[in-house]
């Protein structure tokens, strides 16, 4: 049914961010774990419910709670309600990039989506990394923290340029998935590809 649908949608994408994220050796899985809110975010559009925002918006808060409250659970051993404040406010602030890219999507196309999407999600980790609540542990770029061999190339443009690297990868296979003609699913997928492994290979 679509609600469990969603629900489904949501899981799989925290178990990808989950087993990617340190301590665990899956970072790989960081550049599909976006493609399941990407399904939601079409899936959602195309049904035409009236509160459509609020259905997105609750079914991907889910999943980055679930997704701060599996690799970061050990912060509440020193301090639980500091801990509880922590799970329901970052999930709260890494909400708002994935609020505007789907309006930005329902309003100016999928093209000016997508590209919002990089925009408004590394405007976040920036801003995650200058104020007073500052916990950047979860910025994208992070999840290659154990794969050093991989982002030498981070000297350049910082972690940030890991979180571009991150959604970019996601929206290529994505489109790659989504194509039905071959040669197009192709050509998608061979850009992927080369924007994964590129980067690698320098380093």
């Amino acid at each position: 049914q679509h609600r469990f649908y969603l629900v489904f949608l949501s899981l799989i994408s925290t178990l990808c961010f989950w087993l990617a994220w340190p301590p665990h050796l899956c970072a790989p899985f960081l550049f599909v774990a976006f493609i399941p809110l990407l399904m939601m975010e079409r899936h959602i559009t195309e049904q035409g419910n009236p509160k459509s925002s609020w259905v997105f918006y609750k079914h991907a808060y889910l999943m980055l709670f679930l997704w701060n409250l599996t690799t970061t659970w050990w912060v509440a051993d020193p301090a639980l309600a500091g801990a509880i404040f922590m799970f329901l406010a970052n999930p709260l602030c890494m909400s708002l990039p994935l609020v505007l890219f789907y309006f930005t999507n329902k309003h100016l196309g999928r093209g000016a989506g997508y590209l919002s999407l990089i925009a408004y999600w590394v405007s976040m980790e920036y801003t995650h990394l200058q104020w007073e609540l500052s916990f950047p542990w979860l910025n994208l770029g992070n999840g290659f923290a154990r794969w050093p061999a991989w982002i030498q190339w981070y000297e350049y443009t910082g972690a940030l340029g890991g979180t571009v690297w991150i959604l970019v990868a996601n929206m290529f296979i994505y489109q790659s998935c989504l194509s039905r003609v071959k040669l197009q699913r192709n050509r998608w997928g061979t850009m992927a590809a080369l924007w994964i492994l590129l980067p690698v290979l320098y380093s």
